[in-house]
């Protein structure tokens, strides 16, 4: 069988069967005539596997059909020219000068205006001088777009240079005046004081990182991973990724799965190919639970503040409860995303989809024991037809997996797709032009919880009142609390302990914010921190009630170990009251509790009070130990119920070894 590229020529054949070219589509001809559109996922001696839904990945298994050689006239690839155009671009090297005019012809053969243009400023960006881009291109256009452009114009570019290596913010206000005066600089001041902030953002895989932005409305944490070359001179591509696992404890108002887990799925393939990636721990489950919505939006919000992303390349993609989070998100804000990827999961809003022009990458396990197929399958059946920019690959024993070779083909699937700017109610064709997000507005929401960008690295408050701007950051909760803990316990500011403690017995403050006033009351260390501590050892948060232990443990007071040894009872009472019949729990509850009791145990180990040891061994010893527990968890998402209770009994051997 003889199968031929065929970039444009056959989309007369995709519209003649009422199809429009999705990326790529393989056509299978028969000899009767009759014309198949879908993937090819087989071409051998022994004939042909295809199947409706595009995929290509050899092991598809659902809705395939085997057809004969001798039933076979030909196959034919054909891929939509802007994908085409997004492949050979990314295949030049950036010095192929040839490369690049030879590119721009080929677009505009195809009437590719604007990536044409695209391909000419790839070359006039190394070499301003060049005269076959610049006949190209137009000269005096090209002048218009230079001026004041430092991705053009090396005099502007070296005095950019130089203003972002200004720290204080007075001078970089008048360097930027110069800027302006000098060079036309056209790009608003922000733009710039973004990228020396995020000069300034770790690198690597940062795990459970505190949201800042709207931290007082949606307190949470995220897992981000920035590529070791990052620059946020240019805008990069962003992934969104949304973990599995579900509700757990006995309130249901736990949540098992997180986002370091997930990053674990895409960390590979974004290092390769240069993408950033966010995944949030949910705040509550399932992904579509309201106080996910207000959070996935500050988490989005936040990193396209600190980081350069391209705004034409924002991506969302979720396995198993995550692959259902993906299903509500992305039609719920499709005009956000430039294709969005479910996996192992189910849902609806296909004609948002298609309405937005958002490409779908579907994948699931044909024998998934935890969320069959069928929902996908359905969605498959929907879009087929439609002409919708889409696939759907599903493998045999993979069961409730994410195989290597899909996230290779996730990524691949990214890599040739971008936003489709929706005006009104229909959806233009995807922009391969960057859309930097340092370009917003700065917003008062910006201002309170990341810092103005125009007065970055200027002095902070310092002296007898920086502990009062610091307790204004605790209050914010989330990443400026984080920081303002550290730093308070930096300071010890005898002024600031009554305060801060008054944070732990207010019943108004957020748990996130009572978190990390127990943390700077230990790390200050006074002894007068006890009353805002004794109110956290009454926490039914297992977090503040462990964090306020430790502090409890680490200022000395008096009557601290007493204070412990009294939150053993407390404990227990949580402990009791997450029973869910006999002595059976659900592992969080388990999990987070057994880690509390091993918290303040181990602080009576240090303080020794009268009588801890009789109160460590009528709680910990008696009733956890030696007592005949059944914790229920799940063996797929690794719970381990014996890990908690060997950091519990190290705790008790110390108490032990304390008391003699």
């Amino acid at each position: 069988m003889k199968r031929i590229a065929v970039p444009l020529l056959l989309a007369p054949v995709l519209l003649a069967l009422g199809i429009a070219s999705p990326a790529a589509a393989d056509v299978l001809v028969l000899l009767n005539g009759k014309k198949l559109v879908g993937g090819i996922q087989h071409d051998g001696p022994d004939g042909v596997k295809w199947n409706p839904y595009f995929s290509r990945d050899p092991g598809m298994v659902f809705d395939v059909r085997s057809f004969p050689r001798s039933r076979v006239k030909k196959a034919i690839l054909v891929e939509r020219p802007f994908s085409e155009f997004l492949r050979r671009r990314m295949g030049l090297a950036p010095g192929d000068v040839e490369g690049h005019l030879a590119l721009a012809e080929w677009c505009r053969e195809r009437k590719l205006k604007e990536e044409a243009d695209l391909a000419l400023l790839d070359v006039l960006r190394r070499d301003p001088a060049e005269e076959r881009a610049l006949k190209a291109y137009g000269k005096s256009r090209f002048r218009k777009l230079a001026r004041g452009n430092p991705d053009f114009d090396p005099e502007v570019r070296k005095a950019v240079d130089a203003y972002l290596a200004i720290r204080d913010p007075g001078e970089r206000g008048k360097a930027f005046a110069r800027l302006r005066r000098g060079h036309s600089f056209s790009l608003p001041r922000e733009y710039l004081d973004r990228i020396l902030r995020s000069r300034d953002q770790p690198r690597g895989l940062v795990k459970d990182r505190p949201l800042t932005l709207g931290s007082t409305e949606s307190p949470g944490v995220y897992t981000i991973f920035v590529p070791k070359e990052y620059d946020p001179r240019r805008a990069w591509p962003l992934v969104l990724g949304l973990h599995g696992g579900g509700p757990g404890g006995k309130d249901r108002d736990a949540v098992v799965g997180s986002g370091p887990s997930a990053m674990n799925f895409y960390i590979r393939q974004a290092a390769a190919r240069g993408y950033l990636v966010v995944c949030p721990t949910a705040r509550a489950a399932p992904w579509a639970a309201t106080p996910n919505r207000a959070f996935l939006r500050s988490v989005l919000r936040e990193v396209e503040l600190l980081y350069h992303v391209d705004l034409n390349r924002v991506y969302l993609t979720g396995h198993s409860m995550g692959g259902f989070g993906t299903w509500y998100y992305g039609p719920l804000w499709a005009e956000t995303w430039a294709a969005v990827s479910p996996m192992a999961g189910g849902g609806s809003g296909i004609h948002r989809l298609i309405d937005t022009n958002t490409p779908v990458f579907i994948f699931h396990g044909a024998d998934d024991p935890v969320v069959g197929p069928g929902s996908d399958r359905a969605a498959a059946r929907a879009l087929a037809g439609t002409g919708h920019d889409f696939i759907y690959t599903e493998l045999a024993g993979v069961g409730h997996g994410f195989p290597a070779s899909i996230q290779k083909a996730l990524f691949d699937f990214f890599d040739l797709r971008r936003l489709a700017p929706v005006r009104g109610r229909r959806a233009g064709p995807p922009s391969a032009k960057v859309r930097s997000s340092f370009l917003a507005k700065v917003t008062r929401e910006e201002k309170r919880f990341l810092g103005d960008p125009l007065e970055y690295g200027g002095a902070e408050g310092t002296g007898k009142s920086e502990w009062k701007r610091l307790l204004k950051d605790l209050k914010l909760g989330g990443g400026n609390a984080e920081a303002a803990a550290t730093r308070l316990g930096e300071l010890k500011d005898p002024h600031s302990v009554k305060p801060v403690g008054d944070l732990l017995r207010n019943p108004k403050v957020p748990d996130d914010v009572k978190l990390h006033a127990a943390r700077a009351l230990g790390a200050i260390g006074s002894p007068e921190g006890y009353a805002g501590l004794a109110a956290g050892l009454r926490s039914e948060n297992p977090e503040v009630f462990t964090a306020s232990a430790r502090a409890m443990a680490a200022i000395r007071a008096p009557k601290s170990g007493e204070a412990l040894a009294r939150s053993l009872d407390h404990v227990m009472k949580v402990i009791d009251g997450k029973r869910i019949g006999g002595n059976r729990i659900l592992f969080t509850d388990w999990e987070r509790w057994l880690g509390a009791l091993a918290a303040a145990v181990r602080g009576i180990a240090d303080r020794k009070p009268p009588g801890g040891w009789e109160a460590v061994e009528r709680t910990a010893v008696k009733k956890v130990l030696e007592a005949d527990w059944d914790v229920i968890h799940s063996r797929r998402v690794r719970q381990d119920p014996k890990a908690a209770l060997r950091k519990l009994r190290e705790a008790v051997e110390a108490a032990r070894s304390a008391y003699g």
